[in-house]
């Protein structure tokens, strides 16, 4: 989806530990330590203790954690000082660990769909790959001593087979000729645009994977807005959160539009990426002043359109 996971894995507890401890009434630097103390994560524990030191110089929470954008990105420290900002920093945490949530629920749904798929492919390929080389060769020289006619799907299959053993090393350089190829394809601007649109365009698994990015975005705007994050910079976060340059320049021409002084849905109308609905949602919250509402509930929508897909 865009590699999200490495910074939840370290962000999301904390930012649940963090809220609640602050919302009890604790200090930021004695919330630092006491998790610090807890946590079995060495790497985690230096992070902890490095900003617990910055905090205690009196500079700010998002201060210390800027020093490890791998673990909070960009969009966790815009939340943060928005948070630091209104003065409410417990919520703002809160906030942040919902969302990212959110995001590993969502991660979790669109990886468990296409994990399958692949595990039944590999077990197939597998599967191919030991009657051609154990049961084949052995049956060749049995139907070879009885003789007689065989059926035609059998002769074909050997056939193929004896094709496949004459030319395998001919096959051999053609398969890795393509992968080293895509790798090579992918690594260009041509092709890794070329490629983002295949992508999106696989039977399926295009809808998918679009259906979660618009889940997301959705649930990252309407978090961004109500954290008091600025519009512009909600949208430059946003266009680092996907490598797929189809969706990039989508959220791209989005900006532009913000930026000349036309509204988000226009902007995303104008796009030609965002489904209808989405766009008819956006217009509808504008106009009404509740647009991080309306795009949550989107977001909501399209997670339950993800889990029947």
């Amino acid at each position: 989806l865009d590699g999200v996971t490495g910074v939840q894995t370290c962000a999301l507890p904390i930012s649940w530990q963090l809220s609640t401890m602050l919302e009890g009434g604790l200090s930021i630097t004695t919330a630092l330590d006491i998790i610090a103390e807890d946590t079995e994560n060495l790497q985690l524990r230096h992070i902890l203790q490095r900003t617990l030191g910055k905090v205690s110089e009196g500079k700010l929470l998002s201060d210390g954690l800027s020093d490890f954008p791998h673990v909070f990105n960009r969009l966790a420290l815009a939340i943060v000082i928005a948070g630091e900002t209104s003065g409410d920093l417990g919520q703002a945490l809160r906030t942040l660990a919902e969302y990212f949530d959110s995001r590993d629920r969502i991660a979790k749904k669109v990886r468990s769909a296409v994990a399958y798929p692949i595990f039944v492919l590999s077990l197939i390929t597998a599967i191919v790959i030991g009657v051609m080389t154990l049961i084949v060769p052995r049956f060749q020289m049995i139907f070879a001593q009885i003789g007689g006619k065989l059926p035609a799907f059998t002769r074909v299959f050997m056939g193929f087979y004896s094709l496949l053993c004459q030319n395998l090393l001919y096959v051999v350089i053609v398969v890795a000729g393509l992968v080293f190829g895509s790798v090579a394809l992918a690594k260009t601007k041509g092709g890794h645009r070329l490629l983002s649109q295949a992508v999106l365009r696989l039977p399926l698994f295009g809808k998918l994977f679009s259906e979660a990015f618009i889940a997301m975005f959705c649930r990252t705007i309407a978090t961004l807005l109500e954290a008091g994050v600025p519009v512009l910079e909600t949208f430059e976060i946003l266009r680092g959160m996907s490598t797929n340059d189809v969706i990039v320049s989508a959220i791209a021409r989005v900006k532009q539009h913000v930026m000349g002084g036309s509204n988000v849905a226009l902007g995303m109308t104008a796009a030609g990426f965002f489904p209808n609905m989405v766009v008819k949602m956006a217009q509808v919250g504008e106009e009404s002043g509740s647009l991080p509402a309306i795009l949550r509930k989107t977001s909501d929508h399209y997670e339950r359109k993800i889990t029947a897909t």
